[in-house]
């Protein structure tokens, strides 16, 4: 009953939400640089290690007239430098050979367009020196307005650069350089910027994140209508059972919500990003946080049913609590006093736990890297990949030992073809986020992020749908099998089966 008025309150929490007010809150949290990007740099001549180059911010742009605005500021007793500071766009084209060459000059020459820092529209500069790329470059930008002026001892200038293409989505990246610093070294002030990039329509999200809010909110409506359905299903089974709710249902409860919760933070971050270009990172960080959560219990459930939790009756053996499997088979024999194994997989469960959440807290810090074109791009996303097969390796192996010990002791065939169903399709949950990054990588990047995206959103949703019918529909296969609903641990199921395990139609 509690466990209902939980879920309950819950519900009409949200529902009783005024969005307006919550979306104020939220914006007085820490906002993240989005693709309204700001930030300082200082041009040097650089060393072996890098050049005369920064980079500001990488967007991917739909078909259509795309706009790059902002302004840059620096110090007016700097303006009359007599290097060539400037702003280059690259398209996704040429963004190869501009890491491969070796030279500044030679980067730029890849550069679809640039504009001189400091420019006017006349193409002079304060002081009314005449702007120049001094080193022979022909791709100014002819689409530009600009403006300067000197406010106190700083001087703002400010742009607005069209970018217009009809092929297809392309990505772009912005950096500032000042090649004539390899040839000329002198010391040239450090500017401040704040850029905005801008799709069609004044659209601040970034081509890839497209049709995203759009899958989220399907997707939502889907879990939310199965949730009333689940909760009905809860609700009449505990009025028919006085036993507590299973260790299982609990999770599983818990992994749905998380998820649904995970789902909500994202679709108000991208409403954010949508208005104002930098989103909210607290918002973006825990929505990938709970769906990491949501993940980890659910490969926690996976493994102990792999090992035969509430499916195979537990062996009165106390030798045998020193069994991995049979740990895992009934994990409250892992925090029983004096079980030295059981205690020490708590440890290890909750430092797996820890250290994912640093994994994802990493990887999240690292979106505006350059070289990361989704989620798991990067050595933390690789490591978060590494523990899905690590875990997917254990569930396996337990599994298939599972079947093998239920083979040799004449176990029941509906058992085991249960068993053998859970090792299909369980294997495809654990591969599925591998497999989606594997197939990304080989995608063009503007993809990548919506295919990691639906794939893990997709997959984890319909496992949690599964599972819950699998959990609380009497009907269910595992319903018939579990020795917890014969028990009438699970809500409801006391007295609605009766005979041997396995012997249920």
């Amino acid at each position: 009953y509690s466990f209902c008025t939980l879920l309950g309150w819950a519900g009409s929490v949200v529902g009783d939400m005024k969005l307006p007010a919550l979306l104020l809150v939220l914006v007085g949290v820490g906002l993240v640089e989005g693709k309204n990007a700001r930030g300082s740099f200082h041009l040097d001549a650089g060393d072996e290690t890098h050049g005369p180059e920064f980079e500001i911010a990488k967007f991917s742009f739909a078909v259509g007239e795309s706009k790059i605005k902002g302004k840059v500021r620096y110090p007016a007793q700097d303006m009359n430098w007599r290097t060539s500071p400037a702003l280059y766009l690259f398209n996704d084209d040429k963004w190869d050979a501009y890491h491969k060459a070796p030279a500044c000059m030679d980067k730029v020459e890849a550069a679809h367009t640039v504009v001189q820092i400091g420019a006017t529209n006349d193409g002079t500069m304060v002081g009314g020196r005449r702007a120049n790329i001094n080193y022979g470059y022909d791709h100014l930008a002819k689409n530009t307005k600009t403006s300067i002026r000197q406010v106190g001892d700083m001087v703002e200038w400010t742009f607005e650069w069209k970018v217009e293409h009809t092929e297809r989505t392309k990505g772009w990246f912005l950096i500032a350089a000042d090649c004539a610093l390899e040839q000329f070294n002198t010391k040239v002030a450090s500017m401040t910027y704040d850029i905005t990039l801008l799709n069609p329509n004044d659209n601040q999200l970034p081509a890839d994140e497209f049709w995203l809010p759009t899958t989220y909110v399907v997707v939502l409506v889907g879990m939310m209508a199965h949730l009333g359905y689940c909760l009905n299903l809860l609700s009449n089974m505990m009025e028919t059972s006085t036993h507590k709710v299973h260790l299982v249902v609990k999770l599983f409860g818990t992994a749905y919500f998380a998820q649904v919760f995970a789902i909500v933070l994202e679709l108000l971050h991208l409403f954010v990003y949508s208005l104002n270009g930098r989103g909210v990172f607290l918002l973006d960080f825990l929505s990938e946080l709970l769906e990491g959560g949501c993940a980890l219990i659910i490969c926690f459930v996976l493994i102990c049913l792999a090992c035969g939790w509430t499916l195979v009756e537990e062996e009165a053996d106390s030798k045998k609590m020193t069994s991995v499997a049979t740990l895992f088979a009934n994990p409250k024999n892992m925090v029983k006093s004096g079980n030295w194994l059981g205690n020490l997989f708590v440890l290890l469960i909750l430092g797996l736990v820890v250290y994912t959440m640093m994994l994802i807290f990493w990887n999240k810090l690292s979106d505006d890297d350059f070289t990361k074109f989704h989620d798991n791009d990067t050595q933390s996303g690789a490591k978060l990949i590494q523990i899905r097969i690590g875990l997917f390796v254990f569930f396996a192996v337990s599994l298939l030992a599972t079947v093998r010990k239920q083979a040799l002791k004449g176990g029941s065939p509906i058992l085991r073809s249960f068993l053998m169903k859970l090792l299909v399709f369980g294997s495809l949950w654990f591969i599925a986020f591998p497999l989606a990054v594997f197939i990304a990588n080989s995608a063009a990047h503007y993809h990548r992020h919506r295919i990691v995206v639906v794939c893990v959103l997709t997959v984890q949703s319909i496992c949690l749908a599964a599972l819950s019918h699998q959990f609380l529909a009497g009907s269910s296969t595992y319903a018939r099998l579990s020795t917890a609903w014969e028990s009438g641990m699970l809500p409801g199921a006391g007295g609605l089966f009766t005979g041997n395990k396995g012997a249920r139609e």
